[in-house]
């Protein structure tokens, strides 16, 4: 419902005398501009929603960018991380590498120095087998010269006891 200032003057001064309704049309005018004033400082008019706008593209814009710099900046870190990464891995593999080579070189040395010690070990068993037939190739012949010069002894004293008998 829309009423204006005179309608409403002219609805009071039937029911009051002129003063009191004009007095009353101007405080419910000065009610209604004084609510209006404040619904204009609450409520925001076309140029505040404009600079609003602006404000709000403006933050878009300078988050925008924010944004693609967090986004650069985890793409260097991404790609930073996975150069270490297969850095690491590489030298990781050429340690390993280095280490199974090296491993390998002080198997075959040791092999090679067990396989010496192994040979001295066999070359002295096999001196030691050849003394050992030595000695009792020695101990034959001594004991061959024994029983022999012991009975050549014997049958000497046996034939010289028979002579003398």
């Amino acid at each position: 419902m829309h009423i204006s200032e005179i309608e409403m003057y002219e609805l009071l001064r039937e029911k009051m005398d002129e003063r009191e309704a004009k007095n009353l049309v101007q405080y419910i005018e000065s009610r209604v501009e004084h609510k209006f004033e404040h619904a204009r400082e609450v409520f925001p008019g076309k140029e505040d929603i404009y600079r609003l706008e602006l404000k709000i593209a403006e933050s878009r814009d300078s988050t925008n960018k924010i944004i693609a710099g967090i986004e650069l900046k985890i793409a260097e870190s991404k790609e930073a991380t996975s150069k270490l990464f297969a850095d690491s891995k590489e030298a990781t593999s050429k340690l390993i590498a280095e280490s199974r080579e090296s491993t390998h070189k002080l198997i075959i040395e040791s092999r090679e120095e067990t396989n010496k010690k192994f040979a001295d070990v066999n070359l002295k068993i096999a001196e030691c087998h050849t003394k050992i037939a030595e000695s009792k190739n020695d101990l034959i012949k001594w004991l061959f010269t024994l029983i022999l010069g012991s009975t050549i002894a014997v049958i000497g004293v046996t034939i010289t006891i028979l002579k003398v008998l």
